[in-house]
């Protein structure tokens, strides 16, 4: 299945839920110390050893010490965060598949994340153009998804990677950049572009991210969706390619009540009723975007 067929919107949460449970179960890469320690790096390399006793150890502690890091002030966080420098640069793969693992869990699960990851931003805005393709996707999911929002200095790499033929690179550049376009007027210019872009796939991409950007529930901090963002989301439904129109309405049904200016736009096409499914969907928008507020 081309991976454009789940919406962005799905692949956030299959993300959060793949990080939730290896930290549960103790099998993400990314190997923490107990809460005591600073050296995470060796801990890093302990889930990695050849030794099971060492790794069944390391795994053991992981749980614990994420807890741990996520009660932690930012500044002892950021100690733990900077000890793992090395890792970002070790010649084995999984190794910094690990560190970045590490950023990417903190980006998740501390909503100050923007501030306790910073020494590591640097180390992950060069592992997006890592050789191995895991660690450039852990490393773009960990600056995509930092809270409240991704600093400027992302935002500026992340437009080089808009049109990257990975998809994963482009959904989350496309995320990070619709995450903050509330506040900057030439993030809100070059989505508009990229959401008019010759190519469907890059304008698909740009709805779906979008809509994690302003959906509530998919990413912390989100901004509420405002007339412009919904502007642009009417405009794609009357796009040229099924498959756009598709996560368009999708798009606005999961934004919900915020997005009713959209209606008239999705009576159209169920009206028009070319597309049997298309028709379904936008009638279940329809429903979402007009249903009363529950009663209290």
């Amino acid at each position: 299945m081309n991976s454009f067929a789940t919406s962005f919107a799905a692949k956030a949460r299959i993300w959060r839920t793949r990080a939730v449970l290896a930290l549960v179960a103790g099998t993400c890469a990314a190997s923490l110390a107990q809460a005591q320690s600073d050296d995470w790096t060796k801990y890093i390399r302990d889930q990695l050893s050849a030794d099971p006793a060492v790794r069944e150890a390391a795994a053991k502690n992981m749980r614990n010490a994420m807890d741990a890091a996520l009660q932690e002030d930012v500044a002892t966080v950021r100690k733990h965060v900077a000890s793992i420098a090395p890792a970002f640069k070790d010649e084995n793969e999984q190794t910094r598949l690990a560190a970045a693992g590490v950023c990417y869990l903190l980006a998740q699960l501390r909503e100050d994340s923007v501030e306790a990851i910073a020494p590591s931003i640097p180390a992950l805005l060069s592992l997006t153009r890592d050789k191995s393709d895991q660690v450039r996707a852990a490393a773009f999911r960990s600056l995509g998804f930092l809270r409240p929002k991704p600093p400027p200095e992302v935002i500026a790499a992340m437009r080089g990677f808009v049109c990257d033929p990975d998809s994963t690179a482009r959904g989350m550049a496309m995320l990070a950049i619709a995450r903050s376009f509330a506040k900057r007027s030439d993030d809100e210019k070059l989505l508009k572009e990229l959401l008019s872009d010759p190519q469907p796939l890059i304008r698909k991409s740009a709805v779906e991210a979008v809509g994690v950007a302003m959906s509530p529930g998919y990413v912390h901090g989100a901004h509420d969706p405002d007339a412009g963002m919904i502007e642009i989301l009417r405009q794609r439904l009357s796009d040229p390619d099924t498959a756009v129109i598709r996560s368009a309405i999708r798009t606005i049904d999961e934004i919900g009540p915020p997005a009713i200016s959209a209606e008239d736009d999705l009576r159209k096409i169920v009206d028009a009723n070319v597309d049997r499914e298309l028709s379904q969907a936008a009638a279940a928008a329809i429903r979402r975007i007009t249903a009363p507020p529950p009663k209290r």
